[in-house]
């Protein structure tokens, strides 16, 4: 069970540049879908995505070992030991295995911070080229994002020829909040700037610039009069889905 134990760890530690390119291919002041509440829940994908960093790396290394920059002992042979736990019988080779690797530590952490600085900044450039060419547009059965939201609330892809960044999504909003006529609830339209989800994906809040509040007046007949005024002061407003009631959204090229 021990040993089940240490390599199922091993493993999880060898899936890390998986998870820190995704980490870092998500990373930005953009909504996402978080990742899975548990992180082993892709750590099929993780291993997938780890392959190619520990091949270069690996490859690397040997090379250096080959001009004699590198004096590394490790083998090949010790790492498939490691992986499939291959400890002897009784478990007589482990602490052997575990001193070498000890002997060979400063190879082993060097190796795995060139892995996960690499995994980091592959993961960034990536979601920099996708974003700011709309590959995910373009081309969403290979790169679209999982979030619904992000395309509905901030336009992209909504206008054909036109760039999120040339796009206006303003938003009707109506809540629950009363107003002041009885059985009349409030409504707010404005410029839809961000929004959060839950862990689930679920909408949690919408960020509104550049906000109009819906408000009742009596004119002189003393009859109600409906009106959108500018609130004043601030710069947004943050309504929790839970309040909001219906949802009007219009694109606008700017």
């Amino acid at each position: 069970m021990t040993n089940i134990a240490f390599t199922t760890l091993v493993i999880l530690i060898l899936a890390s540049p998986g998870y820190i390119v995704r980490s870092g291919f998500y990373a930005g002041e953009f909504t996402r879908q978080v990742l899975p509440r548990n992180w082993t829940d892709d750590i099929g994908k993780a291993i997938l995505y780890s392959i190619p960093f520990h091949l270069l790396a690996i490859g690397i290394l040997e090379s250096y070992q080959h001009i004699g920059l590198s004096h590394a002992t490790l083998t090949f042979e010790d790492a498939a030991r490691l992986l499939a736990g291959q400890y002897g019988k009784d478990g007589d080779k482990f602490s052997p295995l575990v001193l070498h690797f000890y002997e060979n530590k400063f190879y082993v952490l060097g190796y795995f911070f060139f892995v996960a600085g690499l995994a980091f900044v592959v993961g960034r450039a990536l979601r920099h080229i996708i974003w700011t060419n709309e590959l995910d547009v373009s081309r969403p059965w290979l790169f679209r994002y999982r979030n619904d939201w992000l395309y509905l609330l901030l336009g992209r892809g909504k206008l054909a020829g036109v760039s999120q960044q040339h796009t206006l999504v303003w938003a009707d909003v109506l809540t629950d909040q009363p107003t002041e006529v009885e059985g009349k609830t409030r409504i707010y339209r404005g410029i839809v700037a961000g929004f959060s989800t839950n862990e689930d994906g679920s909408l949690r809040e919408i960020i509104l610039t550049r906000t109009r509040r819906g408000k009742f007046k009596k004119d002189d007949k003393g009859e109600w009069e409906f009106s959108l005024e500018l609130i004043k002061p601030g710069d947004y407003l943050v309504i929790p889905y839970g309040h909001i009631q219906n949802l009007n959204v219009i694109y606008l090229s700017s």
